[in-house]
């Protein structure tokens, strides 16, 4: 006999209490993704600082005609590949947190495996919207040399406008992954089925 459904009054309680769980679940699940990514990207930037460290010193050493400001828009260009690089590996652990419902551990391992399996075509699809935050990020590092150029007050207005293009990016490069997630359930669906059939 099929299980019906408690629709008494006296099951509300315990289907707030699974609800309410399942909700703290995830949350901590999402405030652990933000955590690591968090530690990533400051353990990345050690790196890249690191190997631009020894970069500049081979650079002043072997060809001390490269300006600084050279050395800094390759430093600058570099750890925005990397970081691009990592978002790929771990931008699909969130979706696959709200969507698939699955833990952070097992979200972040499968992150890796689509990351890994996928790189070209999600660094792809992340790397368009971010091409339009590194103009702002350039900008931010020539922060001195920009407001002696034009105005003081020009540094709070590039920050201001690198705030809102960096939220617009990071809600469309969301919504872009979790599309990508979807239709790739949707395909691996199809295949099963045909392969029933």
């Amino acid at each position: 006999p099929t299980q019906r459904l408690c629709a008494s009054p006296c099951c509300l309680p315990a289907r707030i209490d699974v609800s309410f769980k399942n909700t703290v679940k995830r949350y901590f699940a999402i405030f652990m993704y933000a955590a690591a990514v968090i530690a990533a990207m400051i353990m990345l930037r050690k790196i890249d600082y690191f190997i631009s460290a020894k970069a500049a010193v081979l650079i002043a050493k072997y060809l001390p005609l490269i300006t600084r400001k050279i050395s800094f828009l390759g430093f600058t260009l570099f750890l925005f590949f990397t970081n691009l690089a990592l978002q790929t590996l771990l931008l699909l652990t969130l979706p696959l947190i709200v969507i698939e419902k699955l833990s952070f551990i097992r979200a972040l391992l499968k992150s890796l495996y689509l990351g890994i399996r996928n790189f070209f075509t999600i660094f792809t699809v992340i790397s368009l919207p971010f091409l339009i935050y590194l103009p702002l990020t350039i900008l931010k590092g020539f922060s001195a040399q920009l407001a002696d150029k034009t105005f003081p007050e020009i540094n709070f207005y590039v920050t201001l406008v690198g705030i809102v293009i960096s939220a617009l990016v990071d809600s469309f490069i969301i919504v872009s992954v979790s599309q990508f997630l979807m239709d790739k359930k949707a395909a691996d669906y199809i295949k099963e089925s045909d392969g029933w059939g």
